[in-house]
């Protein structure tokens, strides 16, 4: 699971880095990292100030740390892109880095996957890096994950000299198209990215129903979503498993509210949007309560995410819906 990095954590991170530096095979050959020129401690505090930094952890040990920039440098603009986009319209990832005892697992890919659905919650459209030419070991593991080299350029870094970079760029959501689906195969298409989207939100990060759907329909719709807004929907699954109304619902009701503000609609019209949705919802899936939509409630007996394949029909309702409402 990912962790976002806080101010109080820069020892943690510190150490963390020193540790990958001191016992990484051939890290000097590589990545050719030397702490104190790069990495530094002035550039970690920076990037977690920004809440740019985060943590794989292993329960409560860090597996592995990345950076996650909301835009890229102006010396990205130099390469021959996929499309030409806005240094705003992308997000870079910088220092990723996997702790000794976790290498070998394929846990760099595992965050190159995070790193994309957290740049498409917040909207971006494509997710880019770049390795020293030397970095053969990252480079085959960016090209493993998706990423598409694009080009190449002569910088200067300050643990490297004048030396030459390789730039990589993975689209975001080119998977599936979002918009009106239109004909059954375009239904079967969606149904199968977010059935694999809601099943990886599950299993993965133990999310529960009405966080995955606010982050499954976020990033259909390219909406970015503030960490508070899927704080504040942690205990949303049926009012704390109270069997109240159901997470489903809850989620669809707050993104609406979300993408309306955003695209400037009056509260009026958010209202009657919620109140049309939950009425569709009650007459597609016979109620709106976790008690009746999961019957036998919750208890420790159940099989864990026992929702799925009700939650990848519901999220697949909630995107029609208010794609259809736009």
């Amino acid at each position: 699971m990912m962790q976002l990095v806080r101010t109080s954590d820069f020892e943690t991170a510190k150490k963390a880095y020193l540790g990958v530096i001191e016992n990484t095979p051939q890290i000097e050959k590589h990545a050719r990292w030397v702490y104190g020129k790069h990495p530094t401690d002035e550039m970690l505090k920076t990037y977690i100030e920004r809440d740019e930094m985060y943590f794989l952890m292993d329960g409560d040990k860090i597996a592995g740390a990345v950076v996650i920039s909301m835009s890229q440098g102006d010396d990205y603009k130099a390469i021959e892109w996929q499309d030409d986009l806005e240094n705003d319209q992308v997000a870079t990832v910088h220092l990723l880095a996997i702790c000794p005892g976790y290498q070998g697992r394929s846990l760099g890919i595992r965050i190159l996957e995070e790193a994309e659905e957290i740049a498409g919650r917040n909207g971006k459209k494509a997710l880019r890096l770049d390795a020293l030419k030397t970095n053969i070991p990252a480079r085959r593991m960016y090209e493993k994950a998706g990423f598409s080299y694009k080009g190449e350029q002569r910088l200067y870094a300050e643990n490297t000299g004048m030396t030459d970079f390789l730039f990589y760029e993975r689209s975001i959501f080119t998977d599936v198209q979002t918009g009106p689906t239109g004909s059954g195969r375009d239904t079967e298409l969606m149904k199968e990215y977010i059935d694999k989207r809601v099943h990886k939100l599950y299993w993965d990060e133990d999310l529960n129903c009405a966080r995955t759907t606010l982050i499954c329909l976020s990033e259909l719709f390219k909406v970015p979503l503030e960490e508070q807004v899927l704080s504040s929907a942690i205990g949303l699954h049926g009012a704390g498993k109270y069997g109240a109304q159901c997470g489903l619902v809850e989620g669809s009701l707050m993104f609406i509210g979300i993408l309306y503000q955003s695209m400037e609609k009056t509260e009026n019209d958010i209202v009657e949007a919620c109140y049309d949705f939950a009425k569709q919802f009650e007459e597609e899936f016979g109620s709106l309560r976790c008690c009746r939509l999961r019957p036998t409630g919750f208890s420790k007996n159940d099989p864990p995410h026992m929702c799925e394949q009700l939650t990848g029909k519901a999220v697949l309702f909630s995107y029609e819906y208010i794609n259809g409402s736009l």
